[in-house]
């Protein structure tokens, strides 16, 4: 069977609509080529599932994941969908390239030359911060747990990848074994399937996974909030993302229905940021973060 050249995936759940209507917007405003969409849902309406089918024609795939292994820690702030990356490696059997965009992003420019760029097995943009320990409540063994990790919010995968289908079904099984030490859901796994299998990584330029607050935005092809801190919730004010939102609730759209940020949720992150941007996440990392503020201070007394 010949493969067709291109997926993009993307995954949600029911009450996260209005983000994957915003990127299923910018997809259809920055990709000039043939593509099949497929969405990997949970419980989904109808009547969104038809919304967002009058934007592009997507391929719904019911997803379901047993979460009674994974830390509920994790849960409270990624989607089980996240798992659902994983499913990629098995699109291989049929594309030749596969994109994965996490729905918390909005792209700014034209995708091409994402889309184009030769690479190995695997494209990703190595964070310049955190370390791969970083994913999990505590260092895996026999694993590289101090160089820096792969940020799998934008991920492109080949199919020169060898054995392909069972990374997908390690991956599945990996997060089952650690699943009580995840902290930042499939990311800290995707990194542990790089090690393990030696998979060839194309380092990403980070103007494909560009979070707002970095010096290169205007650059930036791709925006990216890769915290608790997103558009939706005003820590972030785009116009694009804005302007698609309203599109989407003038199509009847399921709106947004969380909590939103107040003054004092965004004078501390720009505290945060400012004075001790390598400070671990308060709510994820507590007894990390307390370490850091004491560690932080003891060597500005010395």
């Amino acid at each position: 069977m010949d493969k067709k050249e291109l997926a993009v995936v993307l995954g949600a759940t029911a009450n996260m609509t209005f983000a994957l209507a915003s990127v299923i917007m910018d997809l259809k405003n920055n990709i000039n080529r043939n593509f099949d969409l497929i969405v990997y849902h949970k419980d989904i309406s109808d009547k969104d599932q038809n919304l967002l089918n009058s934007i592009i024609t997507c391929e719904f795939k019911d997803y379901e994941l047993e979460p009674s292994d994974i830390s509920n820690h994790s849960l409270n702030r990624y989607s089980l969908l996240a798992y659902s990356r994983y499913e990629c490696f098995e699109l291989l059997n049929n594309y030749k390239k596969v994109i994965w965009f996490d729905i918390d992003i909005f792209i700014k420019k034209d995708l091409s030359s994402l889309i184009d760029l030769e690479i190995n097995d695997v494209a990703l943009w190595q964070n310049d911060i955190h370390k791969n320990g970083f994913n999990f409540t505590k260092p895996i063994e026999n694993y590289d747990m101090k160089s820096n990790y792969y940020n799998t919010g934008v991920v492109i995968f080949s199919d020169k990848m060898k054995n392909f289908e069972l990374i997908k079904d390690w991956c599945y099984k990996k997060t089952i074994e650690y699943g009580k030490m995840l902290v930042c859901a499939d990311q800290g796994i995707m990194n542990l399937a790089i090690q393990h299998f030696e998979l060839k990584v194309t380092n990403l330029n980070e103007i494909y996974n560009c979070h707002p607050e970095k010096p290169i935005i205007n650059n930036a092809v791709i925006v990216h909030p890769y915290a608790e801190e997103k558009f939706w919730n005003y820590y972030y004010n785009f116009n694009q993302w804005n302007n698609n939102y309203n599109n989407w609730l003038k199509l009847g759209g399921t709106p947004y229905k969380g909590a939103k940020a107040g003054v004092f949720n965004k004078l501390w992150i720009k505290f945060k940021k400012k004075y001790m941007p390598a400070a671990p996440d308060l709510k994820r990392h507590t007894g990390k973060f307390i370490k850091y503020i004491y560690e932080y201070n003891f060597k500005k007394a010395n």
